[in-house]
């Protein structure tokens, strides 16, 4: 788990950000605003060639390389530690440690150097461009500050082959802490890395969506930040500088990106899953969530529909039956003999050679996921229209040519039932 609980509490008293959290101040709303205006200019400039050519960028420049981490304790942690300014400096801190230990360190140094200590130490803590004394500026230029040393740390753990999830979990409260400590410096550090994503995308669509090289999926680490925005701001709000530009990103990779392998569709039920808990409040209608898992099926099920045209609905379905998508199809002699599993995403996305039963755990989800959103959307006008055709698409799927727990979800009763029908 990656941290579960909204209100959970802080080491020192302070919680995460709850959904129903408060509003910032109005100053502080404007200053705010300017941390998602790198991702906005991205997003506009859509011929600059820094973000349509080349490579894509890695989401954290480390000097190092990843090695194994102790198996025991070689010394005693010491009490006092130099606050990072960068994330190698954090790497080299933290180099001996135990992982259970990482948050033993990071409470050491945020206790040594506390705004209250010291008057400097609030510029150690933080990096900002917005409202810093002139006699601060070329410190908190030269320092990346310990919130976005936290983020890049997060991106470098979960990072295949090895991620580390369970040290995400245990440097999310220091992260939530600093979050609602210095809210504005927060924001800017995960819009910068939002934009960089972006360009990324804007990068991999450059090549081709169908290329199989094109990197146009987010990988495990920008999969585990986006779950970390969503359970450190408030998902439900309708303009917010860090959660808006996320959940644009989020539909751009879905409604962008062409699943070319199961890869592909594990990143996007990833992201599909992220979009049902950030819109469990809100209930808002996310099409691209709804087009990629209607897809998903298309790709995986076997179905007696033979081209895109003999198709229910008028869902954008390019891939259908395609040379591209071919291969993600159910091997029925094989697919008969397996029994449904809940999906291992996270080795999914971390293994270049996926198995029969990983189609069969995928197709699972990605019926589960369309008829937990049904239940979401079924107080919104159009769902009738929107969701008919989708069962009809599922009545399409052959049975006979599944494994006997994996079962189509029916939703003829939710229809139903928002059709203002009495469900049988």
């Amino acid at each position: 788990s990656m941290g579960d609980s909204e209100g959970e509490e802080m080491e020192d008293g302070e919680e995460i950000v709850s959904e129903e959290g408060e509003t910032a101040s109005e100053d502080e709303d404007e200053d705010i605003e300017s941390a998602a205006e790198e991702f906005e200019s991205a997003s506009d400039d859509s011929g600059e060639e820094e973000g349509e050519q080349g490579d894509a960028e890695v989401l954290v420049h480390t000097l190092r390389k990843r090695r194994a981490k102790p198996s025991s304790k070689t010394k005693e942690l010491p009490y006092t530690f130099p606050c990072p300014e960068t994330h190698d400096e954090f790497l080299d801190i933290v180099e001996d440690v135990d992982d259970e230990d990482v948050p033993v360190v990071l409470k050491r140094i945020r206790t040594l150097h506390h705004p209250s200590l010291a008057e400097d130490n609030k510029f150690k803590l933080q990096v900002s461009k917005i409202n810093i004394p002139c006699d601060q500026l070329s410190l908190t230029r030269s320092a990346q500050g310990l919130n976005t040393v936290l983020i890049e740390h997060i991106l470098y753990i979960t990072t295949p082959p090895t991620p580390r999830f369970t040290v995400l979990a245990s440097l999310l409260p220091h992260l939530a802490s600093l979050t609602k400590t210095y809210p504005i410096q927060s924001a800017e550090s995960f819009v910068e890395k939002l934009a960089l994503m972006h360009k990324n995308l804007k990068r991999g669509l450059s090549k081709g969506a169908t290329d199989l090289d094109a990197k146009t999926w987010p990988g495990l680490p920008e999969l585990s930040l986006f779950r970390v925005i969503g359970q450190l701001w408030p998902t439900s709000d309708m303009n917010h500088p860090v959660i808006s530009p996320t959940r644009l990103l989020m539909g751009a990779y879905l409604g962008l990106g062409r699943g070319r392998s199961l890869r592909d569709i594990a990143s996007g039920l990833f992201l599909c899953s992220l979009f049902l808990q950030y819109e469990k409040f809100s209930k808002r209608f996310v099409p691209e969530v709804i087009n990629f898992l209607v897809n998903s099926v298309l790709h995986l099920a076997p179905l007696s529909y033979t081209n895109v045209a003999s198709l229910p609905g008028s869902f954008p379905a390019h891939d259908f039956k395609t040379s591209l998508t071919l291969s993600l199809v159910l091997d029925e002699k094989k697919a008969k003999k397996l029994s449904l599993n809940k999906p291992d995403l996270v080795k999914c996305l971390c293994t270049e050679h996926l198995e029969e039963q990983d189609k069969v755990d995928l197709l699972g989800l990605s019926l589960e996921l369309l008829g937990r959103f049904a239940d979401v959307y079924k107080g919104l006008d159009g769902f009738v229209e929107l969701f008919a055709p989708i069962s009809d698409i599922l009545q399409g799927v052959r049975h006979d040519s599944m494994p006997s727990d994996l079962t189509v979800c029916n939703l003829q009763p939710t229809l139903q039932c928002a059709g203002g029908l009495k469900p049988p």
